[in-house]
């Protein structure tokens, strides 16, 4: 049967009203329920329980990203100065960048070799770093008496992400290899 009171032109406008207003009421409320992305959900909460390699994975995702690097041209016709010696915390900036793949493409192994340059320039986030790559195995052979001697060193000198992380990292080894890290980590301290 046909109804003789419907109205479709009503009927329209009414649910495009309430069209409307759903559509208001989700913008609104969007904002207050984020989805967090579940990969880094998951590190998280592998992190939360001690595992040392999401934990340090997770830091490296959440981070804020580095600033835009400010990228030099070189003329061609100019030979670069090779005694000049790189700043390391330009460095630990661009090893950040490949790290994360803020402004460049993901590339450990890039990050690996700037982070490792500026370590060696005594650059305790650097070091930090630098060890969390040798803990993960990204971007070189995971090594973790490697992880436990560059985290040592940023320990010293002041990191304060590496002290907790160190103390995982030696739950982790041997106290024999702990040992022989500390030695050579504090041989490199005195020559520094």
């Amino acid at each position: 049967m046909i109804d003789k009171n419907f109205q479709p032109k009503s009927w329209a406008k009414h649910l495009l009203l309430m069209l409307l207003l759903l559509i208001l009421l989700s913008s609104l409320l969007l904002p207050a329920c984020a989805i967090e992305d579940p990969i880094s959900e998951d590190l998280r909460r592998d992190a939360e329980r001690g595992d040392l390699e999401a934990e340090m994975n997770y830091n490296l995702r959440t981070r804020e990203p580095n600033p835009k690097p400010n990228f030099q041209t070189i003329n061609p016709q100019e030979r670069p100065d090779s005694t000049k010696v790189a700043d390391p915390e330009e460095l630990y900036n661009s090893g950040l960048n490949y790290a994360r793949g803020d402004y460049v493409k993901q590339d450990y192994y890039q990050a690996f070799s700037l982070f490792h340059k500026a370590a060696r320039a005594n650059h305790p986030s650097a070091q930090y770093e630098l060890a969390n790559l040798y803990s993960s195995g990204n971007g070189t052979k995971k090594n973790l008496s490697q992880a436990y001697y560059w985290m040592y060193i940023s320990a010293f000198n002041a990191n304060p992400d590496a002290k907790l992380a160190l103390h995982k990292l030696g739950l982790l080894l041997k106290s024999k290899e702990k040992e022989e890290m500390k030695e050579l980590a504090d041989k490199w301290l005195m020559d520094k």
